[in-house]
């Protein structure tokens, strides 16, 4: 038993894949748009666990760049800076979370299932 225990914690100390890896992609030979007055454009982008470590020249990206990076040459094409909305309309949202979720369905009988699944124990009320 004390063997078991002692391979468990090897496992779980010392296994890689239960500690976070991080994540370093570096985006090189573009026409990168900055949104910055003093240096509208650059030509690399550095990333790191989502966050920007680097913007400039490609040759000066190399000294953020090693064997764990992803290396994307964009080979002269422009880079947009964007963001994500999770635009909402509070009251129509939270509607749509308390009624019936159909999108799942790929055909009638989808359809069906859905629908009878989620009346049950519901008989004489609405469904939205």
């Amino acid at each position: 038993m004390k063997y078991f225990f002692i391979i468990f914690l090897l496992i779980t100390f010392f296994n890689p894949t239960i500690f976070p890896q991080q994540m370093k992609t570096a985006f090189i030979n573009g026409k990168v748009f900055t949104v910055n007055d003093n240096q509208p454009y650059a030509e690399a982008v550095v990333v790191e666990d989502g966050l920007i470590k680097f913007v400039g020249s490609t040759s000066k990206a190399d000294n953020f760049i090693n064997d764990q990076t992803e290396v994307i040459d964009l080979h002269g094409k422009l880079m947009l800076p964007g963001f994500i909305d999770s635009h909402l309309h509070f009251t129509s949202g939270g509607y749509y979370l308390l009624g019936i979720n159909l999108r799942p369905a790929l055909s009638k009988e989808d359809f069906v299932f859905i629908l009878k699944d989620y009346v049950k124990g519901k008989e004489g009320q609405w469904i939205t």
